[in-house]
């Protein structure tokens, strides 16, 4: 188990002692091969590490639920659709790209896409 997977279980394990809704809202993950045939059009390539999150589990299905301090965990849907209206509707984007995984009132945190696979 990596170190990521690991803390994301510890994390599941108190959603599941204290905030049982929230816990139930994680969808379960993506096998790799569906999250790379969903992923495949985006015009930059994303960290192992968001490919490591959406294979423990694919966002939350619930809006109101939080991974943490309000953030909601995005579906991996979702985050592509989010992906594509920013980068339509506002035109920001970095030189690789960048893709939102958490989110609160249109506030949220994102990571910076790539060139190849990166750690």
């Amino acid at each position: 188990m990596s170190l990521l997977t690991d803390a994301l279980d510890r994390i599941l394990n108190w959603l599941q002692q204290n905030k049982p809704s929230y816990a139930y809202s994680l969808q379960p993950g993506l096998a790799y091969e569906e999250i790379e045939e969903k992923v495949k059009n985006l015009p930059f390539r994303l960290p192992k590490e968001v490919y490591e999150l959406y294979q423990w589990r694919n966002g939350m299905i619930d809006d109101n639920s939080e991974f943490f301090s309000y953030y909601r965990f995005i579906p991996l849907e979702e985050a592509l659709q989010l992906e594509k209206e920013i980068s339509k509707n506002f035109g920001l984007s970095l030189p690789f790209g960048w893709f939102s995984i958490f989110d609160f009132e249109n506030e949220g945190f994102a990571i910076i896409g790539a060139e190849e696979n990166t750690k």
